[in-house]
């Protein structure tokens, strides 16, 4: 309660729990920067994204919603394909993209 900044809560974080949310992302970051990018086919990454749709407990959870980057993650994609993703996703179906999150669909 007494902290003024984040890198405070982080510290606090460490000390009560043995790591922070921030590094827990920080170290996802790095490692979606480590996977080789591949190219994106089109056909195959909108089949990923819909079985991952289809496949995962989220709508039983009420999560409606998801971040680009997490789509990065369950696709295994390097990280700097974030932005083809995006664009990919949003040409496809644009109605779909609540900016910034994707609609993961009902």
């Amino acid at each position: 309660m007494a902290t003024t900044a984040l890198d405070e809560v982080e510290v606090h974080s460490r000390e009560v729990c043995g790591f922070s949310e921030t590094d827990y992302e920080h170290n996802k970051a790095l490692w979606l920067k480590d996977q080789p990018p591949t190219p994106l086919d089109a056909d195959t990454v909108l089949r990923q994204v819909d079985e991952f749709e289809f496949e995962s407990d989220t709508h039983a959870r009420g999560v409606t919603h998801t971040t680009f980057r997490h789509l990065t993650e369950v696709l295994s994609l390097n990280g700097t394909q974030r932005g083809e993703l995006h664009q990919l996703l949003i040409s496809d179906r644009p109605n779909r993209h609540d900016a910034p999150l994707w609609n993961i669909g009902t």
